[in-house]
């Protein structure tokens, strides 16, 4: 039942970005029909899709035996692995858009990638993989690592709302924040 909560929240919030869009037109079409340097194909644009999610599945299916292997190789437990190596790799992709955007002044991209993926996450990993199989939530996330998302989240807010940006230092006081995080991980 909480995977599928998990899955209608994730599906009304969906719902309620779409019409909050149709109401309020943006003009995402014809920035990206300029930004696009060749002429659309759909058998290309098919191919790269269908390799992309090949791409996906190897990828990740890599990246969860590899992380299984090194918890097991340096004996610490796999929510370590999974908090910190898991996490970074499938982080990279976001990194890759944010940046890509960031040089382009996109900022409500990055803004909406970095929150779109932290709530896709959140309710629509967690709610697909609950209704699967069950998940065993392990204390020292509850209390250790829920709560540091949480504070995470939290001082994001103020920071965004100060000048309505984030700045260079901002952003390299969570970046360090971070790596102190994953730090004390691999410390305690």
């Amino acid at each position: 039942p909480a995977g599928l909560i998990l899955l209608i929240t994730f599906t009304t919030y969906c719902l309620a970005l779409y019409r909050h869009s149709r109401e309020k037109p943006y003009t995402l079409q014809v920035e990206f029909d300029k930004s696009l340097n060749r002429k659309s194909s759909f058998w290309l644009d098919l191919v790269l899709v269908i390799a992309g999610l090949v791409g996906l599945v190897i990828g990740s299916k890599s990246l969860v035996w590899g992380a299984e292997n090194i918890a097991v190789y340096l004996g610490i437990p796999e929510l370590i692995v999974g908090l910190i190596l898991t996490a970074i790799g499938t982080s990279l992709p976001e990194l890759a858009t944010t940046v890509a955007a960031a040089r382009k002044g996109q900022t409500d991209l990055i803004l909406g990638n970095v929150i779109g993926s932290n709530l896709s996450n959140l309710c629509a990993v967690l709610g697909v993989t609950a209704c699967i199989t069950p998940i065993d939530i392990n204390p020292d996330l509850l209390h250790r690592d829920f709560p540091v998302m949480v504070a995470f989240s939290l001082v994001l807010l103020p920071v965004m709302r100060i000048g309505m940006k984030v700045t260079r230092w901002e952003g390299a006081a969570l970046l360090l924040s971070y790596i102190v995080y994953v730090i004390s991980l691999a410390v305690f």
